[in-house]
Order: C-alpha cells, then sequence, then structure tokens
C-alpha cells in the first residue's frame, strides 16, 4: 500500500487530553491524562486478568495519574495500594479518567458486570 500523504499527519497527532483536579481526600492536585489506546489495550487486559481482585477503579487512575511534567504518578505495582484508598476520591479520579479516554457508561457497566 503506498504512502498516503495524511499518514504523516495522523500519526503525529498524539497529544493527549488532560485536565488539573485537586482531589480533597489526597490534599493534591494532580493531571488525569487521557489514556492512548496502547494503555487503554493495557487497562482492559489488566482488569480482565484482576476481576476477583477488584481493581477496576484502581487500575484506571494508575494508568491516568500523571504529575505536572506528564510523568506518571503511580507504577502498575500500585493497583492494590491504590484499590485501598477511600473510595469518594478515587471515584472522583476514576469518574474523570473515564471520561476523558472515552470510556462509555455502556463500557463501564460492561467492565463492572465481568467483574
Amino acid at each position: 500500500m503506498p504512502n498516503h500523504p495524511m499518514r504523516d499527519l495522523i500519526l503525529k497527532a498524539r497529544e493527549t487530553k488532560r485536565q488539573e483536579v485537586y482531589v480533597p481526600e489526597w490534599g493534591q492536585t494532580v493531571y488525569v491524562h487521557e489514556m492512548s489506546g496502547r494503555d487503554r489495550d493495557k487497562y482492559e487486559i489488566n482488569v480482565a486478568d484482576s476481576r476477583s481482585r477488584g481493581l477496576i477503579r484502581a487500575r484506571l487512575v494508575v494508568l491516568s495519574v500523571r504529575d505536572a511534567e506528564g510523568n506518571r504518578i503511580f507504577a502498575d505495582a500500585d493497583a492494590d495500594a491504590v484499590a485501598d484508598m477511600p473510595a469518594a476520591g478515587l471515584s472522583r479520579v476514576f469518574n474523570l479518567a473515564a471520561s476523558l479516554s472515552g470510556i462509555t457508561e455502556s463500557d463501564r457497566e460492561e467492565i463492572e458486570k465481568n467483574s
């Protein structure tokens, strides 16, 4: 297949949405980022592997929460610790991360149904 002229323009479009949010339960301001396609796939695989462990919200928060420079704050291994945090703050960040990453209400219902 020939190299289409729009190919390079599309592949360069890597700017993801982000939103600054103060999380009173954490006493911190963080940046919640839209996931890349790779991160979304990673999230869905991890959730499928961890359904019995109840890490649906924690895994999305771990992948989406960043500092002002765009660096992830949590490592993948932090999902268990994040899952044990108070639900109000976790839900606040999860809902924003889901919205930014195009996780619809039906996607969320499907994830929760299969967990």
